[in-house]
């Protein structure tokens, strides 16, 4: 028998929040706006992880502030969240190695938003490893499985032999004074303790790529990346071109010469013309840009919108950017702005991008999740300070993070000399600062200082 439990789906956003209070069994929710969600998508209304939280099913879109959802099981007040999931259910395999076949277990499980993560008891397995991988019940649609979960025992980079680790080690062998959830807070405390130390870590790096498209300048930030300092560059596929970073003031100063303009109402199929809002930058008659559309063509305009319009090849929401056409160009810089990437000039066809750049360290949500902190001991002496200090035992809890933070600036000297950081790192950094480590696991501390 296995009891195994998995965060959720990663791509879980902030999308609107509730304006007008819905009961128990409701079915119309009123939100901010609705863009971005359709009939047959899934949201989850409440903050994952908190008691009532709950996932519902979009059956209509009605306007663009009112949806037609499934009954509700609980009531949600204004300003509750209301987020885009693309998965509802979540389902459980079993292989013998961590590259075998894998087996399905049982049916697939409601996604358990109103927790942290979504258990499951599958009896019938008992050694192996064990995945998940999330479904939409509606769509038919899978994520790839996670990675592998030993059914004998964790890693000892995961949170949950961290911690058994930091009670072991300070006899914290009950739940009683401080439990899992209070250390998992704190694993999350020493996460952010270590970024903060240094924000460009060796092991941390990574990269995103993504597509550029005509007409559109602003892009979404990958979800682990803080913000511009943590961009190594920047770059195109054609020819490896990299663009320059610039701050908002120049951006903003290079963008002084291009018009550009926002839609205020959505823009259907082959309209005849556009709602915008302000035209006062552009010609009488032109050709504009809009979310791809490169080849609008418009006879006249008044204040806030285009006339004569023709060439618009799809539906566009509201709030798509619009410019000339004329002002396309391949980019050349960009700059940061509201958790957004912005690119100059506004692309003129699709580009294939590319972003280096040192991710955030995750943070440890729950005890599945494994560190990327080449140093789990790190986490441990961090936890056990804490601990002792729970207890009043100063002396004890200033040991460890004393510990903590020497090998924390022995991480940080060893990752300025640009020496490559393995999941292990050199034994003689291990040696300086935990020579006494035998004889500190054959301690018993009983509470004192």
């Amino acid at each position: 028998m296995s009891l195994v439990s998995f965060r959720h789906p990663e791509g879980i956003s902030e999308t609107t929040r509730i304006t007008e209070r819905i009961a128990s069994s409701g079915t119309t929710l009123t939100v901010k706006n609705t863009e971005g969600l359709s009939a047959n998508d899934y949201i989850i209304l409440g903050t994952v992880g908190s008691e009532k939280t709950e996932i519902v099913k979009i059956t209509t879109t009605d306007s663009n502030t009112q949806l037609t959802i499934g009954a509700t099981k609980f009531a949600h007040n204004v300003d509750e969240i209301v987020s885009y999931t693309p998965y509802n259910q979540i389902r459980f395999a079993s292989a013998t190695t961590e590259s075998g076949s894998k087996t399905q277990q049982g049916s697939a499980v409601d996604l358990e938003v109103d927790d942290l993560v979504t258990e499951a008891n599958l009896t019938s397995v008992t050694s192996g490893y064990v995945f998940a991988r999330y479904y939409n019940s509606t769509s038919g649609d899978y994520s790839g499985y996670s990675p592998a979960v030993p059914v004998a025992g964790f890693e000892e980079d995961s949170l949950r032999h961290i911690i058994d680790m930091a009670r072991l080690r300070t006899q914290e062998n009950t739940e009683k004074m401080i439990t899992d959830d209070d250390l998992l807070n704190i694993s999350m405390e020493c996460s952010d303790v270590i970024e903060t130390m240094r924000k460009k870590w060796g092991f941390a790096q990574t990269s995103h790529a993504f597509d550029l498209t005509a007409g559109v300048q602003s892009y979404y930030r990958p979800s682990t990346l803080e913000g511009p300092e943590s961009i190594e560059r920047l770059y195109l596929g054609i020819d490896n071109a990299e663009l320059d970073y610039v701050d908002n003031k120049d951006f903003r100063w290079e963008m002084q010469s291009i018009p550009k303009t926002i839609t205020t109402a959505q823009t259907n199929k082959s309209a005849n013309h556009i709602h915008v809002k302000d035209t006062s930058a552009f010609g009488t008659t032109g050709t504009i840009t809009m979310d791809g559309d490169t080849s609008i063509s418009y006879t006249g305009k008044t204040y806030k919108s285009f006339t004569g319009v023709t060439g618009v090849s799809a539906t566009c929401t509201s709030n798509a950017e619009i410019f000339r056409t004329s002002d396309l160009d391949q980019p050349t810089k960009y700059t940061w702005w509201s958790d957004h990437v912005l690119v100059y000039p506004v692309p003129d066809k699709f580009y294939g991008a590319n972003m280096d750049y040192y991710k955030t360290i995750p943070r440890m949500t729950d005890v599945s999740v494994q560190t990327i902190v080449p140093m789990p001991s790190l986490f441990i002496w961090y936890l056990m300070s804490e601990i002792f200090r729970m207890r009043d035992a100063t002396s004890r809890a200033d040991y460890y993070m004393d510990k903590f933070n020497k090998m924390l600036s022995l991480l940080a000297h060893k990752n300025r000399n640009k020496q490559a950081i393995k999941m292990q790192p050199a034994t003689r950094y291990i040696h300086q600062a935990t020579k006494d480590e035998d004889s500190i696991l054959e301690e018993r501390i009983h509470g004192g200082a």
